[in-house]
């Protein structure tokens, strides 16, 4: 199960058919409780693969995207599945093959379930489970997937890290991400006189175990038959791990060292008001903070302090705060948090972006275009009168809009330079563009 930010609801899972292969669904509701008949066939997605097939994992992206994770079974060994959805529930043709990504890893293993699934700040995709024989040789193994459905071979060895501890069968069930990027996979571990004890792994964002924590980065506990299934962290960086044994259910709580930064995040938007940007953000949660450094990118690669705002620093509470950017770059504005606690550290922030279009000005998009041409920036209170020139200064078309954003037609155009002129009650802006 999964929730978006509107509220509403997604289950996923699959329907089984005697001598059929296996149909997944993924089916999301209103934050009411009815369908949401815009989603997939009146709230409700239902497709069989041509293979035997297991969907344990659901994550929602930023953008609204939807993934599911599991395994596609073929005559070789079981491969991982990743299947990505558009939000209106149609299947993303960026990602995979028409939407639908299947894994191999390791070669020399078989592999064999996707137990979790989880999203990087950069969009990038965890998974974490099991490879190897089942019943013999399993190993914990965490993967990471770029966001076009293939294997990041930065990660790990060629792309995962498999986990072996003597002749353990390691197991991971739930995988979380902590603010620093480090990532801790929880799960079990049966060998010996040990029998599906709760096991928790923490790796580096390379993929490499962390040494710092546990013993070589994995840590044991004794505790038979208890296997944790999900698991979560706290402000204060500490890990809970949720399972059952036959008897009961299990909580059990972890020391995750300095990982977790001492900040909680609930919001943070961008928009303009008329010349300027504000930025709003607000905390549930500040246990050491100093101050929130705002930077700000025009490529998301180089960015500058813009201002420093003290923090409230006073604990489990709510704090909102605004900044408000004076000096917006004109185009695309990438912004970001840089929370700096007492101690020195530090974290960001996920970062949010707005496309500036300064007063009195108009931007062109696509550009180069070639069949359609929009216009963004127009006063939506007046009307404004656009003309087409080529680059003498000849009017070539000509509309009238009542709009902040208006589209036309270009294919009667030959390829090549064109100038479009906007004028309204506040002036005049002209503008070039390419026609392929």
């Amino acid at each position: 199960m999964a929730v978006q930010n509107d509220g509403k609801i997604l289950l996923t899972g699959l329907e089984f058919e005697e001598y059929s292969s296996p149909t997944y669904f993924i089916i999301r509701y209103n934050a009411g409780g009815s369908p949401d008949e815009g989603f997939g066939d009146k709230g409700t997605i239902l497709k069989t693969l041509d293979r035997d097939i297991e969907i344990n994992g659901i994550v929602i992206q930023p953008d609204g995207k939807i993934i599911i994770g599991g395994v596609y079974s073929i005559f070789s060994g079981p491969q991982f599945l990743l299947i990505r959805y558009l939000p209106d529930g149609t299947l993303d043709p960026s990602f995979g093959e028409g939407g639908i990504a299947k894994i191999s890893y390791p070669q020399s293993t078989r592999s064999y379930d996707i137990n979790s699934v989880v999203l990087q700040k950069d969009g990038k995709i965890i998974i974490a489970g099991v490879t190897g024989v089942m019943g013999y040789d399993e190993f914990l193994t965490v993967a990471r997937i770029n966001t076009d459905g293939s294997l990041d071979h930065s990660f790990g060895n060629e792309g995962a890290a498999v986990t072996k501890f003597g002749n353990d069968a390691l197991r991971a069930y739930s995988a979380i991400i902590q603010s620093d990027g480090k990532i801790v996979a929880v799960g079990s571990n049966n060998y010996g006189n040990a029998y599906n004890r709760p096991l928790v792994a923490r790796y580096l964002p390379n993929g490499v175990l962390d040494s710092t924590f546990g013993t070589n980065g994995l840590q044991s506990t004794i505790l038979d038959y208890s296997v944790p299934h999900a698991a979560t962290l706290q402000p204060d960086g500490k890990i809970i791990a949720v399972g059952f044994n036959p008897t009961t259910f299990v909580i059990l709580r972890y020391i995750g060292g300095d990982a977790i930064l001492p900040i909680t995040y609930n919001k943070f938007t961008a928009t303009q008001t008329k010349e300027y940007i504000t930025l709003n953000w607000q905390t549930t949660t500040e246990l050491n903070n100093k101050y929130f450094a705002v930077e700000r990118s025009s490529n998301t690669v180089n960015y500058t302090s813009v201002a420093q705002v003290s923090s409230a620093a006073t604990g489990a509470a709510i704090h909102d705060y605004a900044y408000t950017d004076k000096l917006p770059i004109t185009g695309t504005n990438y912004y970001r948090l840089k929370q700096v606690d007492k101690d020195g550290k530090y974290s960001y922030s996920k970062t949010v972006s707005i496309n500036y279009i300064k007063p009195g000005s108009v931007q062109l998009y696509p550009n180069p275009a070639k069949d359609k041409l929009t216009i963004k920036g127009l006063n939506a209170s007046n009307t404004s009168s656009i003309a087409v020139l080529d680059i003498q200064g000849k009017q070539l078309l000509k509309f009238t809009a009542k709009a902040a954003i208006y589209s036309f037609s270009i294919g009667s155009l030959a390829p090549g330079t064109y100038m479009v002129r906007v004028k309204d009650d506040k002036g005049t802006a002209v503008e070039k563009f390419v026609k392929q």
